[in-house]
């Protein structure tokens, strides 16, 4: 079944792929200096189009390799095909995968099974010699053994184009506040200023906000917070439309480095953004979220970078698409201060599961003065207001729970 293809493979020039690397070009860092390359359609990632194309590497070899795996596989839905030769890859995710893959390997070799991470304390091997195997490369993270010999990976996967995102900031009161750190967060990440759009309260903020912010667009949205992100649904209408919203106080994106259980600044926000997006459209989830916690320890000792299904996502970021009904999202005015628990529930409820990425968090203050909330002792009887709210609405995502400080709070059912 396999032997065209292996004789393809043995013909590929691997060596000229490794003379052409460059550190410029967007390759997993644990690839560089390795043989491996993709044969089938890529991204355009040079311009702003995004676009998928014709790899450089499909062309030259006359698309005979990929011709091969589609004559092999009709019936699997692919467009990528990634080739690689007498290389072990390191424990990652894929980045750019849409839903599932299927891979196997060829050659005169001995070891080199897959390993599949399929959740926090269970790992499979298998041996993929001539032997296909189908799973979701973007959500669980893999690797191959050591091997000895002539050993050639083929992946079949899909890609499409990037998604592009709106940026919503709701703000109130705090004008030189997200001037000095949302704003300045994110133009720092390489995001599109041209595509962030600011929520205010009423006419009287927008006039002060368009007094010391000139070139961002301004929207008079509604009071309160939880009036204001369901205003937030409504305004983006357009369905598939990715909207991410993240708060006026974020001074900077962090990823914790296992290694050294220490927090790292994630430079290019741009393209984490368009991951995130890309990852919850894999995996046909409307919402995805970042890790609620600012704490290196706790988050480095969590084995999967995902958190798929039931997940608490916080409000000072998340990501989210627009379906034709977004009704069933709507967060009640009683989950103020906690409404970002309910607006979780109900994604997880009505679409079925929610993503959150557990490596990453942001600098921020977390419960601070001013802004959307309100004074501590007003906030203390909101916070109260809504967790009866919500252990009294979802008895099965709830329970209340009261901390050391006596500040009433609720913590998650089988999470």
């Amino acid at each position: 079944m396999f032997q065209h293809l292996l004789e393809l493979l043995r013909q590929y020039d691997f060596e000229a792929i490794i003379k052409r690397q460059k550190p410029t070009r967007r390759l997993a860092q644990f690839r560089r200096g390795n043989m491996t390359t993709n044969v089938g359609y890529t991204r355009r990632i040079y311009v702003r189009a995004n676009k998928v194309m014709k790899s450089k590497d499909m062309i030259e070899n006359k698309e005979v390799i990929y011709n091969e795996c589609k004559r092999l596989f009709p019936d699997f839905d692919f467009n990528a095909v990634q080739i690689n030769k007498n290389f072990k890859c390191d424990p990652h995710v894929d980045g750019v995968n849409v839903g599932e893959s299927m891979t196997f390997s060829l050659g005169d070799f001995t070891g080199g099974k897959l390993c599949i991470q399929e959740d926090d304390n269970n790992i499979v091997s298998y041996d993929t010699k001539e032997t296909p195997i189908v799973f979701n490369g973007s959500l669980k993270r893999h690797w191959v053994e050591e091997f000895e010999g002539e050993r050639y990976a083929v992946v079949l996967f899909s890609i499409k184009d990037i998604p592009k995102y709106k940026i919503a900031i709701p703000s109130y009161q705090r004008v030189e506040e997200l001037k000095k750190k949302t704003l300045s967060t994110l133009e720092r990440g390489g995001c599109n200023m041209e595509d962030i759009t600011i929520f205010v309260a009423n006419k009287e903020e927008y006039n002060k906000y368009k007094e010391k912010i000139k070139d961002i667009k301004i929207v008079v949205g509604e009071l309160g917070i939880s009036n204001q992100r369901n205003f937030i649904k409504r305004y983006y209408k357009r369905r598939g439309t990715c909207v991410l919203v993240v708060d006026d106080d974020i001074e900077r994106f962090e990823r914790v480095n296992k290694e050294t259980t220490k927090f790292e600044e994630i430079t290019e926000l741009n393209k984490l953004f368009e991951y995130s997006f890309l990852t919850a459209k894999n995996n046909a989830v409307n919402l995805w979220g970042i890790y609620p916690a600012r704490n290196a320890l706790w988050m480095s000792r969590l084995k999967e970078e995902f958190k798929y299904g039931w997940a608490f996502c916080i409000g000072c970021c998340y990501g989210y698409i627009v379906e034709q009904d977004m009704s069933p999202y709507m967060v009640n005015e009683t989950a103020e201060s906690k409404e970002d628990y309910e607006q979780s529930v109900l994604h997880c409820m009505y679409a079925g599961n929610v993503l959150r990425f557990n490596n990453i968090t942001v600098k921020t203050k977390f419960y601070a003065d001013g802004g959307l909330g309100s004074d501590k002792e007003e906030r203390a009887k909101k916070n109260e207001k809504a967790a009866d709210y919500l252990v009294s609405t979802y008895p099965d995502f709830f329970k209340k729970k009261i901390r050391k400080d006596g500040r009433v709070e609720v913590s998650l059912i089988n999470s």
